[in-house]
């Protein structure tokens, strides 16, 4: 029996509404799982809009937020909304890989969105790149790295992955339990205080602030406290707040921490005098850069092929900080150093076609101030309100710096997104060859 006219139309569009209806919830699971592996709020945003037009959804818009993922497609009186509640996670360098993998399949039309949603599925199910004791191994080399680059000697080096080691043992624990997720941050801090107390007064005299700062290194907010300083930059005040607050949380929690572990200790052990680090030669600066850049690797869960990448970048961060400190000064060196990281990212996102923030994460967190940030309140913590305050403004000043140095970088070196620059010139031809009012209404009119 053959079908008539508005059989065949209703079932056209019936066949067209449910590809949007897929095209919106591949764009909704994607912001869901990019948010998932730690990519910047606002980023998100830019990349889903332009996502939803290569996919020729209907005058799209995207709402991200730190716990909010909203796609509207239609025009405003027939507007179709789906929101998704969820929470943003840790970075995980090997997911937003393929991520961007899968999204760039899906825009050029190799992959549809029910299998790019079956691939976000498959990515979301599979296990971690790396073991959870291999994570704890990198929380111990990044606290060896971390002391010697406070200019620890080898005593504080060795109680330094001591203690490093411990509290990769501790998020393992809180992973697997929820409840003591929400304690982990003062948790460590008080075994990790309470541990360097102990070392100090029954084992061997080491320099306590450092070993206990270089110990919760991988729990200090300072990437946090400088991603919220970009969104809120780029004016994306909400997800900014949020992220900024939490900052400050999980900051004030390991204070706490830290303050009631080494109350303890010496309680238990009596006051323990501070002792001096030997100095070491300049070149095991570079090795700990180089053992900061394989810790970041098994921590970020980079895959493999990008691991030479990820040294590359720690070492790049770590020399140019050095250097710009030594003769810029402390801001300026910091801006300096965010710059060459900067660069050198765009440029491996322009070599490689892959995201730059591949290289651009590592050597971020290489740059962080969140040494700075737990010394400023732990010294208002203990009445040092000058010395507090100082500290304070030093964190903030250098975390703004890092975060120009980025935007710098990217106005120097542009690294678009290939999503985000076809959006563009799409949208760049659109306005300059089909005006408004031009040929094509003239010929409607006509």
């Amino acid at each position: 029996m053959a079908e008539t006219g508005a059989e065949v139309s209703a079932a056209n569009r019936s066949f067209t509404q449910q590809e949007q209806r897929e095209a919106a919830e591949f764009v909704l699971r994607l912001g869901n799982a990019l948010l998932q592996a730690g990519y910047p709020i606002n980023q998100i945003g830019e990349l889903l809009l332009a996502l939803s037009h290569s996919l020729d959804l209907p005058q799209p818009q995207v709402y991200v937020t730190p716990t909010v993922i909203e796609v509207t497609i239609g025009p405003l009186t027939h507007q179709h909304r789906a929101l998704l509640v969820t929470t943003p996670g840790d970075v995980n360098l090997g997911h937003l890989t393929q991520l961007d993998a899968i999204a760039r399949s899906v825009a050029a039309g190799k992959l549809t969105p029910r299998d790019g949603i079956a691939r976000l599925e498959a990515l979301s199910a599979a296990p971690p790149l790396h073991s959870a004791l291999l994570v704890g191994v990198a929380y111990a080399l990044t606290a060896a790295a971390f002391a010697r680059t406070l200019g620890g000697g080898l005593r504080e080096i060795l109680v330094a992955a001591l203690v490093g080691g411990v509290t990769g043992a501790l998020s393992v624990l809180a992973h697997l339990f929820t409840r003591l997720q929400r304690i982990f941050p003062p948790l460590a801090a008080f075994v990790a205080s309470f541990m360097v107390t102990a070392w100090a007064a029954r084992v061997t005299p080491v320099s306590g602030d450092l070993v206990t700062l270089a110990g919760l290194f991988a729990l200090l907010p300072g990437f946090t406290l400088t991603v919220a300083l970009e969104e809120l930059a780029s004016r994306d005040l909400v997800s900014g707040t949020v992220r900024l607050t939490s900052a400050f949380i999980t900051l004030f929690g390991l204070i706490l921490g830290v303050a009631l572990g080494r109350q303890f200790g010496a309680r238990l052990f009596g006051d323990v005098s501070p002792a001096t680090p030997e100095t070491l030669p300049a070149w095991t600066y570079v090795v700990a850069a180089l053992v900061a850049g394989v810790a970041y690797t098994l921590w970020l869960q980079v895959e493999r092929r990008d691991i030479v990448w990820v040294v590359l970048a720690c070492l790049i961060g770590a020399l140019a900080a050095r250097a710009g400190v030594m003769v810029l000064g402390q801001q300026l060196g910091a801006f300096a150093a965010a710059l060459a990281v900067g660069l050198a990212s765009n440029f491996f996102a322009l070599a490689t076609g892959r995201p730059a923030a591949v290289m651009q994460v590592p050597g971020l967190i290489v740059l962080v101030p969140g040494s700075i940030g737990l010394q400023s309140f732990q010294a208002l913590f203990t009445a040092q309100t000058v010395v507090g305050i100082q500290a304070a403004f030093q964190m903030f000043l250098t975390a703004i710096a890092l975060v120009y140095g980025i935007f710098v970088a990217n106005l120097l070196l542009p690294s678009r997104h290939p999503l985000r620059t076809l959006f563009d010139v799409v949208s760049r031809i659109e306005q300059t060859v089909l005006p408004r009012g031009g040929k094509g209404e003239k010929r409607r009119r006509g």
